[in-house]
């Protein structure tokens, strides 16, 4: 990886897109080893298989503002179900093409103004845990994608689309294998992928430890 530096998307990696790119690859690494029955078993995103996962990937590359706002208006403007729509249009697609097209673009830029690299980071990273802690897969992120999701959740306002902001008030989050920390109030820490995975709603709290665990345990599951 070159030079590190702070990058306006705040992910802080020299390069167009490098990181994201690396996360994406990634992905494409975990889930092209799958066989058969693991192809078809849910991850932790509810109701979507790894081919669900692999194919919403590859939309975010292929998203244009024409696109996107097509999507949105067939989805009556509500994104979650824009996202599952075209999921499941584009994993009638096979895997296999899946896979090249994203290995192909995984250094593609969004479209999208505004759509910073810290989000698409944020958004690969957790579905690739999606799949390895769903599957028992063994793997954990790396220590720089962690931190760019770290940041990303706790202070870009494009946060409110993978997670509610609310989660987080009134806590201090502090990943014990990271120098990062957010917040003042009750304790939540942890490793920072595990910070990650409970802020976005996957079951990992119990990771956790702290006088905020309770806390983050009950807005999570209203």
């Amino acid at each position: 990886m070159g030079v590190i530096r702070q990058s306006e998307s705040g992910c802080g990696v020299t390069g167009e897109w490098e990181l994201a790119g690396q996360a994406r690859n990634e992905f494409a690494d975990v889930v092209e080893e799958l066989d058969d029955d693991q192809w078809e078993t849910e991850t932790l995103c509810p109701g979507w298989t790894p081919h669900d996962v692999l194919a919403h990937l590859v939309w975010h590359t292929e998203l244009t503002i024409p696109s996107l706002l097509g999507a949105m208006v067939r989805s009556r403007f509500d994104l979650q179900r824009a996202a599952n729509r075209a999921a499941a249009d584009l994993s009638q697609r096979p895997r296999v093409q899946l896979l090249g097209e994203l290995r192909e673009r995984a250094n593609k830029k969004s479209s999208i103004p505004g759509a910073p690299e810290s989000g698409s980071v944020t958004d690969t990273a957790i579905h690739i845990q999606d799949v390895r802690r769903a599957l028992g897969l063994d793997g954990m992120l790396g220590p720089e994608t962690v931190r760019v999701c770290l940041d990303f959740l706790t202070t870009n306002r494009n946060a409110r689309y993978v997670m509610d902001p609310k989660i987080k008030q009134g806590l201090r989050l502090v990943a014990t294998d990271l120098d990062w920390s957010f917040g003042d109030g009750e304790t939540v820490e942890g490793h920072g992928e595990a910070i990650v995975m409970s802020l976005v709603g996957r079951p990992a709290v119990s990771e956790l430890s702290g006088d905020g665990t309770a806390t983050l345990t009950t807005r999570l599951a209203s």
